[in-house]
């Protein structure tokens, strides 16, 4: 392996770190990386990078989206994440008035707009509220 070999090793690797975060970060949450609005972003990154970020973006989400033992560790994840509340406080909202069903059609389609990163702030957001009146916090 030469020193160039090495170079570009690390800058792939960049590369997909950076995606990833821009993915968590920006992209829908009801887009993947191989959906069209990705190439937007990246339009030289291969199938094969792109299935990569992915998967690392299924990391992160399955990182954040860990259960947590009380609400101290709650407001130590969500300290974490990043997100406009204009997107996040109304998906909060709409999950404290149905229960916390982010998996339903009618939410689905309401926030389909919100990143990653700001569904997983909705959602412990509603666990601080119902954690700080009496509802447990996961």
């Amino acid at each position: 392996m030469t020193v160039a070999d090495i170079g570009e090793a690390r800058r792939r690797r960049e590369q997909i770190r950076e995606a990833a975060e821009w993915a968590f970060t920006e992209l829908p949450w009801t887009a993947g990386t191989l959906s069209d609005e990705f190439p937007q972003r990246w339009p030289d990154m291969s199938t094969a990078d792109r299935i990569e970020v992915g998967q690392q973006v299924d990391r992160m989400v399955a990182h954040y989206a860990a259960p947590v033992a009380d609400l101290s560790e709650l407001l130590a994840v969500r300290a974490r994440l990043n997100g406009c509340p204009e997107h996040w406080r109304p998906a909060r909202d709409w999950l404290l008035a149905h229960g916390g069903d982010a998996v339903s059609r009618e939410f689905r389609d309401t926030f389909a707009h919100i990143s990653r990163s700001e569904l997983l702030i909705a959602i412990l957001e509603q666990g601080r509220i119902l954690a700080l009146c009496g509802g447990g916090a996961g």
